[in-house]
């Protein structure tokens, strides 16, 4: 002020001022107190270097200024105070608050002041005398714990994180004053933050609830600085270097904001997160409104993670109080001292005692069998002492006791809690009476199932989807050969037979997929030592709860003897009808020949008798050996018998043991039939000192072997060449020769008949 140019100003040189003026400002420049005084019609504006600091940068350039001009922006609060002093009036006001544009900004300050009158010598008010102090850090510092304590005070009791985050917004935003304030959520991508709800100064801010917005459209500049923790402030966003660009302005825009503080919120390096004030004209932000936008924010952030453990637990604990009411488990907590805590629903209707006669009892008296007390005391003693609960965490079955005094077994599991650093047992019981009773009828069923599964007399294989064996019992194993082990793992067609296996397969497939129930069949298996086995299989279906295939069962029946006896009955039944045929056949011829050679109606009936009698007696040998072929001396003994009762030795019979056909058989009896006839009514045995002699041999050097057979007769009346030859000659000469392609050679010697046959013997 004092190398200030006076000359140019209303006041001029400071050697022409009045000394009413000289001594005010004398008081001015020397009081260490921030003072100015407005003097003249002006009201020229004189102030000492503690004013300064309050004028920021309107110094120095205010000295000599007219006071109206120097503090325009507060000019409407000044002038009724001024005009009181211009009237000879003081005043004085203590915290007033001025909206300053001190710094090129407007500001909100409060300053404690007096306005006073001067006069000058004459007696008139010539100006006024101001000495004042700036409170607006006190003021500031008072509304911030008013603020503090309003925000205390409205979070408390708040449960939901919604209703936080919105008395928050509300409380801030209106103690700053700004248009809009929130909470946005940041998704993990940290690319976009959604606003559940905000507050508005009133119904012409565009509310942000409901919507997401990309973060970068905002400036990535902007976004890089939230991302790296930093508190994002913009004073006016269109001359804000980060966020110049047309398409970020237009972001801005659209929700209507052109200032704003956001405060970060980062958690483990991630970013989650932003409280927002916005403004919708430009404001500079000061650092106090920043720091109380990060502390709010820091409040608010704290109180929401509060409140959603609290609810966490909340939930929790009502989980666990639903839990423990609806399980259908006992679940008993006890103290140290064996006293009971909680006493569930289940544990009243196990044991049989409400919850209140429960609670506070002790749990061994209550529970557990008198032999068993000593020993439960002792377990929670030795834990006590040494931390040591053999039996905790473990599931365990021993017996309890009812209100009534009955036992039942159960199935118990004990953990160690702390509750208030004091150390607690949980139990959970369970009632295994009726699982016991099950499980004794699943095991009598399931022996008695084994048993049957074991030692029945047919094979049971149980068969996977794809036809391995899984499990086989011990005469299934019998039918084909195979050891259990050998069995499981194999697939049931392996052992079938190739011929037999696509028809079981087939129908096997389709009761896998569900769409046949049961099938059987008949077909062959190959034994282990490689030959066949005729089965008759039975096969049925498990399936599981939901209808879906598990696996076979197949029930199989060894019916090797049966197709045997089938086989041989059909043989039988052929071979009868083929018997009865030549059997027929050569009666007919017997028949026929008989009667057409016979002289007289005896003669023939006699030979018919004869003939018959001889072929009879051949079927009798081959009855005995069930048509399946007989020995040649038995045949030869069966056909001679009658005639050796004349003496053994006059019919010899020598050869060796071979086996022929049935026909073979038949057509040789027929032919020795004859020759004994013929060698009883004219022949060796005619007399009483003749006698036959009948050998056999084999020739198996030949191809085929054949059979050498010779009829030899001597002793007997001479013998001639019949002139004619009979029916018994015709007949041993053909039934031979066509029966079995044999050759029959005659000869009518003086000493006897001689007839020597060669035959081929069959295979």
């Amino acid at each position: 002020m004092q190398t200030y140019d006076w000359s140019t100003s209303p006041l001029g040189p400071p050697a022409a001022w009045p000394r009413s003026l000289r001594t005010v400002v004398s008081l001015v420049l020397t009081s260490k107190f921030p003072m100015f005084m407005a003097w003249g019609p002006e009201l020229a504006f004189l102030y000492n270097d503690a004013y300064s600091s309050v004028l920021g940068a309107k110094h120095p350039h205010a000295l000599g200024r007219p006071l109206r001009e120097v503090w325009a922006e507060i000019w409407t609060d000044l002038e009724p105070l001024v005009m009181k002093a211009l009237a000879g009036e003081a005043t004085d006001h203590e915290n007033m608050h001025l909206v300053m544009e001190r710094r090129g900004f407007l500001e909100d300050t409060w300053y404690t002041f007096s306005y006073s009158p001067i006069y000058d010598e004459s007696g008139a008010v010539t100006g006024i005398f101001c000495a004042c102090s700036e409170t607006s850090d006190k003021v500031q510092a008072d509304q911030r714990a008013h603020f503090h304590i309003e925000l205390s005070e409205r979070l408390h009791g708040l449960s939901e994180s919604r209703a936080i985050v919105l008395a928050a917004a509300t409380v801030l935003g209106s103690h700053l004053g700004v248009a809009r304030a929130g909470y946005g959520e940041i998704d993990r991508a940290e690319q976009v933050v959604a606003v559940e709800q905000d507050w508005t100064r009133d119904s012409a801010v565009a509310s942000l609830a409901g919507e997401a917005r990309i973060l970068d459209a905002f400036g990535p500049a902007v976004i890089a600085d939230l991302r790296a923790g930093h508190t994002l402030v913009v004073a006016d966003n269109l001359n804000d270097p980060r966020s110049l660009d047309e398409a970020y302005a237009a972001t801005w825009a659209s929700i209507g904001c052109r200032s704003l503080i956001v405060a970060p919120l980062i958690r483990n390096g991630q970013f989650r997160a932003i409280l927002y004030v916005h403004e919708a004209t430009p404001r500079h932000w000061s650092s106090t409104e920043v720091r109380l936008v990060e502390r709010v924010a820091q409040r608010t952030w704290d109180a929401v993670e509060r409140a959603r453990v609290e609810k966490e637990l909340r939930d929790s604990e009502a989980l666990k109080s639903a839990i423990v009411e609806s399980a259908l488990d006992c679940i008993v907590t006890v103290t140290a001292a064996s006293r009971v805590i909680e006493w569930n629903p289940a544990a009243e209707r196990t044991f049989g005692y409400a919850r209140d006669a429960a609670l506070g009892q002790d749990l061994a008296t209550l529970i557990i069998p008198p032999h068993l007390r000593e020993q439960h005391r002792l377990g929670m003693a030795r834990y006590l002492a040494t931390g040591d609960g053999p039996v905790l965490g473990k599931r365990i079955e021993l017996e309890a006791q009812r209100h009534d005094g009955s036992r039942f077994p159960i199935e118990l599991t004990i953990n160690a809690i702390h509750i208030a650093g004091q150390p607690h047992f949980t139990a959970y019981l369970r009632d295994l009476t009726v699982r016991k009773q099950a499980e004794a009828v699943l095991r009598e069923n399931e022996q008695r199932l084994r048993a049957t599964y074991e030692h029945a007399f047919v094979g049971i294989g149980e068969v996977d989807r794809s036809g391995c064996f899984l499990r086989v019992n011990e005469q299934l194993c019998t039918i084909t050969g195979f050891s259990r082990e050998e069995l499981l793992g194999q697939t049931f067609w392996t052992l079938t037979h190739l011929d037999d296996r696509q028809a079981d397969l087939a129908q096997f497939s389709r009761q896998m997929l569900g769409k046949l129930e049961t099938y059987a069949l008949e077909k062959r298996y190959i034994h282990k030592d490689g030959h066949i086995v005729w089965v008759e299989v039975a096969a049925s279906r498990v399936d599981d709860a939901r209808g879906q295939p598990l696996y076979g069962i197949r029930v199989v029946r060894d019916i090797s003897d049966r197709k045997r006896a089938e086989e041989h009955q059909q043989l039988l039944i052929h071979e009868l009808n083929h018997r009865v045929q030549n059997t027929l056949a050569t009666v007919q011829s017997i028949a026929s020949q008989t009667l057409r050679a016979a002289s007289t109606p005896d003669a023939a009936k006699e030979a018919l008798e004869s003939r018959l009698l001889g072929l009879s007696r051949a079927h009798n040998v081959l009855t005995r050996e069930s048509w399946e072929g007989a020995w040649l001396r038995d045949v030869i003994e069966e056909v001679l018998e009658p005639y050796r009762i004349m003496g053994q030795a006059r019919v010899e019979i020598r050869g060796p043991g071979i086996q022929v056909s049935p026909r073979f058989a038949l057509a040789l009896s027929m032919a020795l039939h004859e020759l004994a006839t013929n060698a009883t009514k004219y022949g060796a045995l005619s007399n009483d000192t003749g006698r036959v002699r009948l050998t056999w041999s084999g020739d198996r050097t030949s191809s085929p072997p054949r059979l050498l057979l010779r009829w030899e007769e001597n002793g007997g009346p001479p013998v001639s060449h019949p002139s004619r030859k009979g029916f018994g000659s015709r007949l041993i000469e053909r039934s031979l020769a066509q029966d079995l392609d044999a050759t029959v050679r005659i000869e009518y010697a003086a000493t006897g008949l001689l007839c020597m046959v060669e035959a081929p013997l069959p295979s």
